[in-house]
């Protein structure tokens, strides 16, 4: 695991903020198209190697016309307020600017594939900002975050986050990782995920 940020945190947010954060996603409306790994078969992104649930909150798009999902945008609001909270309280030698805001959703055998969250652009450092959303949640369950050696879903764990409500955690993109379905049935995995760049080096 090359050096970078992986900063964990309990306890951080609000019990009203948190428990609307679960109830409003809860109840969402999400859509069975979050995909990765890689796709050998022509159209490349219908078929991919993993699919679990999402649900798009929000996307930068670069030709200045932001996607906005309209039934969430008091919720957005506040996550933009987070991030700025977050960058100012814990990362203030970074410029953190979001391009991406959306929510994972997996039920029982819908495990993640190990992967990073970066782009091609190397002029910029590339992070994530995780919530951990569900308010109930044993730890026999499973829904662990895990950071691995390398990318292949074959390497050592090296990291090894159980997943707990309200957690957050801030990681470097280039961390290998995935998250792990809970291990029982009619239980939804929520993590709100916050992808953000940065101009700056450390």
């Amino acid at each position: 695991m090359e050096k970078g940020i992986l900063n964990i945190h309990d306890n951080l947010l609000q019990d009203e903020f948190l428990y609307n954060l679960d109830k409003k996603l809860e109840y969402g409306e999400w859509k069975y198209n979050c995909t990765g790994g890689e796709s050998k078969k022509f159209p490349y992104d219908n078929i991919r190697e993993y699919k679990f649930w999402g649900l798009k909150l929000w996307e930068e798009n670069f030709n200045g016309l932001p996607y906005i999902n309209s039934k969430y945008t008091s919720l957005t609001d506040q996550l933009f307020k987070f991030i700025n909270f977050y960058n100012q309280k814990f990362t203030p030698e970074l410029n953190l600017k979001p391009y991406f805001i959306h929510c994972n959703g997996q039920t029982i055998g819908q495990d993640g594939h190990c992967h990073l969250d970066i782009h091609d652009n190397s002029s910029y450092n590339y992070y994530s900002l995780m919530i951990m959303i569900n308010l109930q949640w044993d730890k026999d369950w499973g829904g662990q975050f895990e950071i691995l050696e390398n990318e292949s879903n074959d390497s050592k764990v090296v990291k090894n986050i159980g997943y707990k409500a309200g957690r957050v955690i801030f990681f470097d993109g280039n961390y290998p990782h995935r998250g792990i379905a809970p291990i029982i049935p009619n239980v939804l995995r929520k993590t709100l995920i916050i992808k953000l760049m940065s101009s700056n080096i450390i």
